[in-house]
């Protein structure tokens, strides 16, 4: 889309003068470029840093108006409201507008120490701007979210012992993804310290990174946790050899099943084939010795994570006695223990004696209130009565299913004569012509 081609001259010559004269059309014109640097300017989109200077002058060059006479308002507006911030701000902790965003910022702004900032060097017409590099504050966000993303996905979830947190910087660029999203070295750099000092993620020092949002269990010295220590830059060393080592055996495998495709390609002559054949053996021998270097650094790195869960089990064992011990003291001596048993075993023996206390004590009903005659003569009298409805409920049923015979014999004597009926085709024929023809108009009813 570009620049607004109505507003080519206004953009292009030196409209600071138009602060005094015209405010609101200078306002226009930086929210102009400020939109156009920020979505269009292909050397800033998804970077970093954008890089002021001559060559960018150069690069907004346009064929009828030259350069822009006054780009340089535009770069300090954006570095005021925080849009671009300066690399000395960015180190100095200052990622937010030129006075400061944080307590480093607020206190440098009560002391005094805040300053406009300006990236015009002179007043010349060309080459007036600084040379000096910018960093693009939104960029750095969102590609340090996507980055931190991959962080937890693609390393921390994969941890398994104490040397997975700690890299050499060409490892946690790949597996981090940095490298398919930044190449310039400045702009991985500048994404580096951002989430070192700015999210807390990692530790960066020595070209070693720690990552921090690791298990508790793999921290071996709280102490140095958040801080790169001698013993961590020895880890990387023995981690960058190796991930260098498995690069080159990498490239030297795929540039071997390259060299036996041209050994078994029937086209190309047999002397030329006799070539890639000692050229496979001289790679397969290279090849062989970097497996055998691979190997052995395997092993030093397998043993510094066995002393690393060595180091892990001491820890649990000891908070393990310590728990053991608190929990024995709470309980007491062996001594305290029997005394509890024992005195546990006398009220057994009490509760004992006073079940069998009260198994002893006769607490049924009185036998003399109830007569046993009296008992026998109600008894009989259910009985009868019980009898009584018995032979009722006998003879009903009896009743009902001589009643359901006498139905199913009825029914059966009529199927039986309406079987015996047998009418003859004449005498069909004979009532069938006493039937009313339904073709004959039928007079209408009049209506009442």
């Amino acid at each position: 889309m570009g620049l607004p081609q109505s507003r080519l001259e206004s953009l292009y010559k030196d409209f600071r003068p138009l602060q005094e004269l015209n405010y609101d059309g200078y306002q226009a014109n930086i929210a102009t470029w400020k939109k156009y640097l920020l979505s269009e300017y292909s050397p800033n989109v998804e970077r970093l840093t954008m890089k002021i200077g001559d060559d960018f002058l150069r690069s907004l060059n346009q064929e009828v108006y030259g350069i822009p006479k006054s780009i340089d308002v535009v770069i300090d507006s954006m570095v005021s409201d925080g849009t671009l911030v300066t690399i000395e701000d960015f180190t100095n902790g200052l990622l937010g507008n030129g006075e400061g965003s944080n307590v480093v910022g607020w206190f440098k702004s009560k002391l005094g120490f805040s300053r406009k900032f300006v990236s015009r060097k002179d007043e010349s017409s060309t080459g007036y701007m600084k040379e000096m590099e910018l960093i693009h504050k939104q960029n750095l966000i969102k590609i340090s979210e996507k980055i931190h993303d991959n962080i937890k996905r693609n390393i921390i979830r994969k941890i398994t012992s104490f040397t997975g947190c700690i890299l050499c910087k060409e490892e946690f660029c790949q597996k981090a993804g940095i490298s398919e999203v930044v190449t310039d070295k400045e702009d991985v750099e500048i994404l580096i310290k951002y989430l070192d000092y700015y999210k807390n993620i990692l530790v960066y020092d020595k070209e070693v990174i720690k990552l921090l949002g690791i298990p508790e269990s793999w921290i071996i010295d709280e102490g140095s946790k958040n801080r790169i220590t001698e013993n961590d830059v020895k880890i990387s060393e023995v981690k960058d050899a190796l991930f260098k080592i498995k690069l080159k055996i990498g490239y030297l495998e795929n540039k071997n099943d390259k060299q036996m495709a041209k050994i078994l390609d029937k086209n190309i002559g047999r002397e030329t084939r006799k070539e890639y054949l000692i050229g496979k053996k001289i790679i397969d021998k290279h090849l062989s010795n970097l497996l055998r270097y691979k190997n052995n650094l395997l092993e030093m790195k397998n043993q510094i994570d066995a002393s690393a869960t060595n180091n892990l089990l001491v820890k649990t064992l000891t908070a393990s006695h310590d728990i053991l011990k608190s929990l024995n003291d709470y309980t007491g001596s062996v001594e305290n223990v029997e005394v509890l048993l024992n005195k546990i075993e006398d009220q057994k023996h009490i509760s004992e004696d006073i079940n069998e206390a009260l198994a002893s004590t006769n607490l049924s009903y009185d036998e003399n209130i109830i007569d046993d005659t009296e008992l026998e003569s109600d008894l009989k009298k259910l009985e009868d009565t019980l009898e009584k409805e018995n032979k009722t409920k006998e003879k009903k049923a009896k009743e009902y299913r001589t009643e359901g015979n006498k139905e199913t014999e009825s029914s059966n004597e009529l199927l039986g004569k309406l079987s015996q009926l047998s009418i003859k085709d004449d005498e069909l024929n004979f009532e069938a012509n006493k039937l009313p023809n339904t073709t004959e108009r039928i007079p209408e009813q009049e209506h009442i």
